[in-house]
């Protein structure tokens, strides 16, 4: 309990207040209610801002949080980060194992294309026209369906073309076009 003029601490087998001099009156919802703290109460000062008067909190009422405690938040806290390092590790690598076997990226939609066959089907090409050519294109060609991307087809004595190679979908389909 406190002093209702002072707000200092009082004990309950005095009748006056060791600070002030207030006389307690002890009616019966006091005895009743003992731990209730008075209420915070604003004075005036002429020269002053208003002052705070509540009574001080007895270190001995108010509860502390235990070490015990602080541990487990802290556990709980670096579980869920684990947990979410751990699903956000599992997508990267889900993503890494299907962007490898279907030469998809499944975020960015590219395409990587074996660069090998492309070549040797532009070659194809100009050999069934009887044109001896070698063809060299970007490795790794990557691209987004509807993309193009430039090769180099070299033919008779060092003249060269350049090859528009078309992305016309995600399964790695092409076009190509002599430039």
């Amino acid at each position: 309990m406190y002093c209702t003029n002072c707000g200092s601490p009082r004990s309950t087998d005095v009748s006056f207040c060791s600070e002030c001099g207030t006389a307690y009156v002890v009616t019966a919802l006091e005895t009743q209610v003992s731990t209730v703290p008075a209420p915070p109460q604003q004075i005036s000062l002429p020269s002053q801002e208003p002052v705070n008067t509540a009574p001080s909190r007895n270190p001995e009422v108010v509860p502390e949080i235990s070490n015990q405690t602080q541990n487990t938040a802290s556990r709980a806290t670096f579980t869920v980060l684990g947990i979410l390092l751990g699903v956000a590790l599992l997508l990267f690598i889900g993503i890494q194992v299907y962007t490898q076997a279907t030469g998809v990226n499944p975020v960015t939609s590219e395409v990587t294309l074996d660069s090998a066959r492309i070549e040797q089907a532009i070659a194809d090409d100009y050999a069934g026209i009887g044109v001896t050519a070698t063809v060299e294109c970007p490795d790794p060609m990557v691209a987004k369906p509807g993309e193009s991307r430039n090769c180099i087809a070299t033919y008779l004595l060092g003249l060269t073309n350049n090859v528009a190679v078309t992305v016309q979908n995600s399964q790695g389909d092409v076009t190509w076009a002599v430039q």
